[in-house]
């Protein structure tokens, strides 16, 4: 039968294993929210800036259209 001292240090012992592993979730979780902010933050931020892209050059658009012209028509 164990005693009331062993009783407590296997409980003491079962404690600091559960406050381990809360631990170690608790960082993984916080680590998991940093980055859905962070790409939330991006996707929002570019959201933005959507509406003034229009006034940025689209090269591929403009090499596509600028060899459509360059071919002869017949």
């Amino acid at each position: 039968m164990e005693t009331s001292a062993e009783t407590l240090k296997n409980q003491a012992d079962n404690n600091r294993a559960t406050l381990k592993t809360l631990t170690q979730h608790s960082e993984k979780h916080r680590e998991a929210m940093e980055n859905l902010i962070r790409e939330s933050s991006e996707v929002y931020e570019s959201l933005l800036r959507s509406p003034f892209s229009h006034n940025q050059p689209h090269s591929k658009f403009e090499e596509a259209t600028e060899a459509s012209e360059g071919k002869p028509t017949e």
